[in-house]
Order: C-alpha cells, then structure tokens, then sequence
C-alpha cells in the first residue's frame, strides 16, 4: 500500500504506524510526504471499506476513509523454507521453495522474519 501526505517521518520506519481497521500494516519505507507498507493477510473474505491511520510521531493520527481496499489470496505458495550456515559469507543463506514466484527475478520475492526483511 503507498500513502502519499504530508508531515510524514523520513528518518525511520517506526516512526508512523499505519493501522487499516484491525490490522497494522508493515512499513517498508517512509518519506516526508510518502509511506509505503504491506498489509499481513488477515483471512478477511469481505472487501474492507473503513479507515486508515496513520501515526504521525509528534501529532494526531491522520484518518483517511478509502473508497475500496481488497485483500486478496496471495498467488504465491510457499512449500518450504530451509536454512543453512554459510561459512564462507559468514551468515545464514534462507532456500525459500514453492509455486507462483516472479519467473527469473529473484529481486521481486521478499522474506520477512519477524517484521525483518
């Protein structure tokens, strides 16, 4: 989801939460006037119509009804998830397997652990 405002922080991703309905949303990135987030799947079935927040760090949430939000199913399907130690690099290298991932672009799949990407 991209929140295009004003008055937004540029100096860390915790310093506005986005909230739609029940569910925080997850931002990746922030700008003065531009946060972009993803949205955990919730297992809502209905097209969610409602408000979003948006926590300013030094002033009052911001509402925003939207007109129409869509939580859809993922195409993706993850069938598994392995680890190793990678001595040479001196980290863990995560496998990642399953179906639907952008064909050859590996750039366009993002691993989030815990919120970290």
């Amino acid at each position: 989801m991209t929140i295009d405002g004003i008055n937004f922080s540029d100096n860390s991703i915790l310093d506005n939460p986005v909230k739609v309905g029940n569910t925080y949303c997850l931002v990746e990135s922030t700008a003065k006037t531009q946060i972009k987030c993803r949205v955990s799947e919730t297992g809502a079935e209905a097209e969610y119509t409602g408000p979003v927040l948006v926590f300013l760090r030094t002033q009052e949430e911001a509402k925003n009804a939207l007109t129409e939000f869509n939580f859809v199913t993922p195409v993706e399907t993850m069938t598994g998830l392995t680890n190793a130690f990678d001595a040479a690099t001196n980290s863990q290298v995560f496998t990642l397997t399953g179906t639907g991932f952008s064909a050859g672009d590996p750039t366009s799949v993002g691993l989030f652990l815990d919120g970290v990407k």
